[in-house]
C-alpha cells in the first residue's frame, strides 16, 4: 500500500500487480500472447475495465445487484422445483 496525497488529505492506495509475460529469444509469440490473454482473463482486467467504460450511479447499481440475486433465487427455485 502506497500513502497518497491529495488536496491534503492522506489516502492508501492499493497497488494491484497486473499480469505479464516475459518474452526469451526461443519463445514463440503466439504461445506467449496465448498465456497473457489467459492471465488477463483470469485476473479480470477486461470484466472490470468494461464495467468502468461509463459512471453508473451507485441506485442503479444496487439494482442491477438485486435484480441479478432474485434472477439467482429464481433460478434456484427452478432447479429444486424440477428435481
Amino acid at each position: 500500500m502506497q500513502t497518497t496525497s491529495f488536496r491534503g488529505a492522506y489516502y492508501e492506495e492499493e497497488v494491484i500487480p497486473l499480469p505479464g509475460v516475459i518474452l526469451d529469444d526461443s519463445d514463440n509469440f503466439d504461445i506467449s500472447l496465448r498465456r497473457f490473454k489467459k492471465q488477463i482473463e483470469k485476473a479480470g482486467v477486461l470484466s472490470e475495465l468494461k464495467k468502468r467504460q461509463h459512471y453508473e450511479k451507485p441506485s442503479v447499481q444496487r439494482k442491477k445487484k438485486k435484480a441479478a440475486a432474485r434472477k439467482r433465487l429464481l433460478k434456484k427455485m427452478r432447479k429444486m422445483n424440477m428435481s
